[in-house]
């Protein structure tokens, strides 16, 4: 199991590649499916602390609560996922 840290990397990364900025918005469950070498369970718990940090925003629907990331913060989750893009673009 990757720790928290690493979770939260690769969460940001996928919702910042999909481009689910502002408006644009997914199910918890299809971000289950994107990252499938890391439980569903740990996604979620991640996604409540990503939620809790303000870098995450959720969007309630009537099937469940969806996520996007917050525009306003996206200054800081840049910083976060650098490393994240700096390992993928430098091979």
């Amino acid at each position: 199991m990757k720790d928290d840290l690493e979770v939260q990397k690769e969460i940001l990364y996928s919702l910042f590649r999909t481009k689910h900025i502002g408006k644009k918005h997914t199910p918890i469950n299809k971000l289950c499916k994107r990252l499938v070498k890391i439980p569903c369970k740990q996604i979620k718990h991640n996604t409540n602390s990503l939620i809790k940090k303000y870098l995450i925003l959720p969007y309630p629907t009537g099937h469940n609560i969806d996520i996007r990331l917050n525009p306003r913060k996206m200054g800081e989750i840049k910083e976060i996922i650098n490393e994240k893009m700096n390992e993928l673009y430098n091979i």
